[in-house]
């Protein structure tokens, strides 16, 4: 153990060595270096990437940054309604140990997390239970030597997924991995982690997706022979989640209601390229335009389709991202589940998850598919009707928890989890999109290139804006 432990702390030095060697030989021949403050920065998308982006070039000391969001509330996915006066999430919900940008960004904008339950419990179809808050998984069944060795194994970049093709053991699907690395109970975990929440079956998961989710919360656990045994730090931000983002919002250009129409290249050269945006204004109900001379696409790629004039690279990469159909439902119970969270298995005809949101108020989420199948933009195989939705609640609710709804509160449909496959990551493309940043002036952030979790995606807005637009 104590061997596997010294060849990660090796293995993790020669890399920050090296990384650092890339990193200042990148810098030292970017022409960003010399930016001024002045310069028009245009966001587009106000959830958490383009926010977060916004907020990291304000720290950096850039003034004139424009972010751009066709809802008319800011939070993307970051999707926080009130019900019955208290907020209840529609999208990221949980604030974890892990969530270091997130925990980060809060302190320093002063935004609290509101009080979480203590415990979480899993009850499976055959009626078990577990405390889910401690993590049970990871003491029982993945030993420390092994979870050592898988952890000091792994180069899973800190933000984003570049190089990860060059390592053999993240090729492939987690499901394939798992038993090629003889893991089992490792399987339970991102059922729990990954296939509930709407990345799709383990079937067809990227290796890299599942353990962006898992190894945080190993190393933590590893970290000390306390942290294996400790309970999780799960909070919730005060307002919701969208209350965050509201929070960061409140200090930045942010115009909403602006949904992007057009964007036009003007001049030859990368570096003399001006960059015009044409907005429709909900609002003002007209067209609007802006010039920046840097652009930061902060929704997923693939929506710039129609947009703007797209190269054959540009093309290629954007027709291979997916998504899955991915229903959330807020609903009151004619009887309290008391934060017991039902797991299901994955499949398309019943709820994954259905939890009481908060012990003191009686709404409860459901997590549902509407297809197992992920599907380009715009194209959705069979999207889940509502009817449906409700349908397959019912009869979970009564089959299982022994209760029925009293009142469906709220329902959303997303796109969820924009993603490739196994393949197109074997065969370099986050390397390929990575080469894109800065072209035209135009730079990529999101979950896309992130991971669909507010705190990859924070980390990643962050990375790059000190990477191209440092203080």
């Amino acid at each position: 153990m104590l061997k596997s432990f010294l060849n990660f702390f090796y293995i993790l030095g020669a890399g920050c060595y090296a990384s650092s060697l890339e990193l200042t030989e990148a810098l030292l021949s970017k022409p960003d270096l010399f930016l001024a403050k002045e310069t028009r920065i245009g966001i587009i998308g106000g959830g958490a990437a383009g926010l977060s982006a916004a907020y990291y070039l304000q720290q950096n000391g850039y003034n004139n940054v424009t972010v751009l969001e066709k809802e008319e509330r800011v939070g993307g996915k970051c999707h926080t309604v009130s019900i019955d006066g208290s907020p209840c999430n529609l999208g990221a919900s949980f604030v974890t140990s892990c969530d270091l940008h997130v925990r980060e960004i809060a302190k320093t904008l002063g935004h609290e997390f509101s009080d979480s339950p203590d415990a979480f419990r899993m009850s499976s179809t055959d009626k078990k239970v577990s405390d889910l808050s401690n993590y049970s998984f990871f003491q029982k069944g993945m030993n420390l030597a092994r979870g050592a060795k898988l952890y000091s194994s792994l180069l899973l970049p800190a933000v984003g997924f570049s190089g990860v093709q060059k390592q053999d053991i993240l090729t492939g699907t987690i499901d394939e991995f798992i038993k090629k690395q003889n893991l089992p109970m490792l399987s339970d975990c991102i059922k729990i982690a990954s296939e509930s929440y709407g990345y799709g079956p383990m079937t067809k998961q990227a290796t890299p997706y599942a353990l962006k989710l898992v190894l945080p919360e190993l190393k933590l656990r590893l970290s000390s022979l306390s942290a294996l045994f400790k309970k999780a730090q799960i909070d919730t931000p005060k307002g919701g989640y969208q209350g965050l983002l509201e929070t960061m919002a409140s200090n930045l250009c942010v115009k909403t209601g602006n949904a992007v129409t057009k964007i036009l290249y003007e001049g030859k050269e990368d570096a003399q390229k001006e960059i015009l945006v044409t907005t429709y204004d909900s609002l003002a109900k007209t067209n609007q335009s802006f010039h920046f001379d840097k652009l930061i696409v902060a929704v997923p790629p693939d929506h710039l389709k129609g947009i703007t004039e797209l190269g054959s690279e540009e093309q290629d990469l954007f027709s291979r991202i997916r998504y899955y159909d991915y229903n959330v439902t807020l609903f009151e119970p004619e009887k309290a589940l008391g934060y017991k969270a039902y797991i299901n298995d994955i499949n398309d005809k019943e709820p994954t998850v259905i939890s009481q949101i908060n012990s003191k108020e009686s709404i409860c989420s459901s997590y549902q598919y509407g297809s197992l199948d992920s599907y380009h933009l715009g194209e959705k195989p069979s999207s889940l009707s509502m009817d449906s939705t409700h349908s397959g609640l019912e009869s979970t609710l009564e089959k299982y928890l022994g209760t029925k709804t009293q009142t469906i509160k709220a329902h959303k449909q997303w796109d969820y989890f924009p993603h490739v496959s196994a393949k197109d990551i074997q065969e370099g493309f986050f390397d390929r999109m990575e080469a894109l940043q800065g072209k035209k002036n135009t730079y990529y952030v999101g979950s896309t290139l992130a991971f669909e979790w507010v705190d990859a995606v924070f980390g990643y807005s962050k990375n790059l804006v000190n990477t191209h637009f440092p203080k």
